[in-house]
């Protein structure tokens, strides 16, 4: 009886975290998938394997691919001239985004020299937005700040953004900046093939 009183008592679990659901709102490019922006073009190239896992590889409007699993839209490994794996994958942003708290994932790129430590950090700030791209107007858009780390020695690099995500469109628009800049970049979708619907 002493041992048992002596002993740690059980923590409760933490209570769930309030979510919303973005079902829909973040989608896995397919044969469908044509989009085109101000900056270029995000273009499915085609399905493939990359470490024994099924990934949709994507090209983006800077020229990079990007390699997300098809089971869970995880970004799994990219090109920008040459391939790098990123191991884990680092998480999709969820379907049941926490509505008041970050969503933070963390993986490792893998390098020729060992391993770059990468986070992200998203938080949910707005929903039930109007917006208008182009000749296009959306309604029930949600708005999403990201933090992007690079983390490193001596310096860590860090890329902000804002993101706005239309219902079976995915992102329509961006504003990104790298910490310690005054300029920022913005994307705007402009139209293409989604799903097999075409915008606009």
């Amino acid at each position: 009886m002493i041992s048992a009183c002596s002993e740690d008592p059980v923590s409760p679990p933490d209570p769930p975290v309030p979510t919303v659901d973005l079902s829909g709102y973040f989608l896995l490019p397919d044969t469908t998938w044509n989009k085109f922006f101000d900056t270029g073009s995000q273009t499915y190239v085609k399905d493939s394997i990359i470490a024994g896992a099924s990934v949709v590889i994507v090209s983006q409007p800077d020229g990079q691919l990007d390699y997300f699993q098809a089971v869970d839209r995880a970004w799994a490994a990219f090109d920008a001239g040459a391939l790098f794996e990123i191991s884990p994958p680092l998480a999709a942003l969820p379907d049941a985004m926490p509505e008041s708290s970050d969503h933070v994932a963390s993986a490792n790129i893998l390098t020729g020299s060992g391993n770059a430590p990468i986070r992200r950090i998203s938080r949910l700030v707005d929903t039930g937005l109007t917006l208008t791209v182009g000749p296009m107007t959306f309604d029930s858009v949600v708005l999403i700040r990201q933090e992007f780390w690079l983390i490193s020695v001596p310096v860590n690099e860090v890329d902000s953004a804002y993101r706005w995500y239309a219902h079976g469109v995915d992102e329509i628009r961006s504003v990104r900046w790298r910490h310690g800049q005054t300029d920022s970049t913005e994307r705007i979708f402009t139209g293409g093939t989604i799903g097999g619907r075409i915008y606009p």
